[in-house]
């Protein structure tokens, strides 16, 4: 191993031949906090994303339980998500209305651009840590939910009826409550692993 300026790790398996360039677990978090910054400076209406930035700055400054303790609770928001969104599809199925397909793709498209970019600059660190996981699933979620929107409108533009929201809506619903259960039990077994380590310096 050896250790370099801005979080720069390298690390060869035979004995110095050749290297391979890491990061360590602050660099990884300083990208996530990067991505979901950028996300609240574009998005001032979200409330979601001022709270993920806080939650990513105090889980920079933790170790392993606590970054397992941050996905858990981005895996309560991710099903809190779920639950907004099974709760439109019963209420548009209780009082039907048809949407406008226009601004449904309008705003899909430039959360699209945006949410893509971000997944772009994070494939590479999505099996990184708890955390950095629980990161990109929620940035895949957001390309899901546009994608959705997307496929909606173009189902009411198509046959003139509100149902292919509710469909899309429902299957969004279903995409984002096992991606919910996929980051919790990540946390949980995280939070597993790290609880012997934890009671021994303890």
């Amino acid at each position: 191993w050896a250790v370099g300026h801005e979080g720069v790790i390298l690390h060869s398996s035979d004995g110095g031949k050749t290297w391979v360039k890491q990061f360590d677990g602050l660099r990884y978090g300083q990208e996530g906090l990067e991505y979901y910054q950028a996300l609240a400076d574009a998005d001032p209406e979200n409330d979601f994303y001022p709270l993920l930035v806080e939650e990513m700055q105090f889980a920079i400054s933790q170790g392993a339980a606590t970054k397992a303790r941050v996905a858990l609770f981005k895996g309560g928001l991710i099903f809190l998500a779920a639950s907004v969104v099974i709760a439109q599809v019963i209420h548009r199925l209780i009082n039907p209305v048809l949407p406008s397909y226009e601004i449904m793709s309008l705003f899909s498209v430039a959360g699209l651009l945006a949410n893509g970019l971000c997944l772009l600059l994070l494939w590479r660190h999505r099996q990184d840590d708890i955390n950095m996981s629980s990161v990109y699933e929620c940035s895949r979620n957001d390309i899901a939910s546009n994608m959705s929107v997307l496929v909606a409108a173009a189902g009411v533009w198509a046959f003139g009826a509100g149902w292919p929201d509710i469909v899309v809506g429902a299957l969004l619903a279903i995409l984002l409550l096992r991606s919910s259960a996929r980051v919790i039990r990540g946390a949980l077994a995280e939070l597993k692993r790290t609880r012997p380590l934890t009671a021994h310096t303890g």
